[in-house]
């Protein structure tokens, strides 16, 4: 939901920029807002094919538990740090 949040924001952003709804040059602008937008969830700066050059990430796992199986959060990756912290018991 973070990234839905920002996204929408530079989304209003671009659009409030050019001024009016035109599509191509929303297009044309939005790389620039969105490297100078700093969202929720964190840099939003884009690479040369529009996907989000990077962020910090959740490494899931799917475990039994008593319960049947569940998808658990095992790592977290860091952007800032470049490092992966394990959070241990699977």
């Amino acid at each position: 939901s973070m990234n839905a949040y920002d996204a929408a924001w530079i989304a209003a952003l671009s659009v409030m920029l050019v001024g009016e709804y035109n599509s191509e040059k929303i297009a044309q602008v939005l790389p620039q807002v969105a490297k100078m937008y700093f969202g929720v969830s964190g840099n939003t700066i884009l690479d040369k094919n529009g996907d989000r050059a990077s962020g910090d990430y959740a490494v899931w796992k799917l475990v039994k538990t008593s319960k049947g199986f569940e998808w658990k959060i095992v790592a977290m990756y860091s952007v800032a740090t470049d490092t992966v912290t394990y959070l241990g018991g699977e």
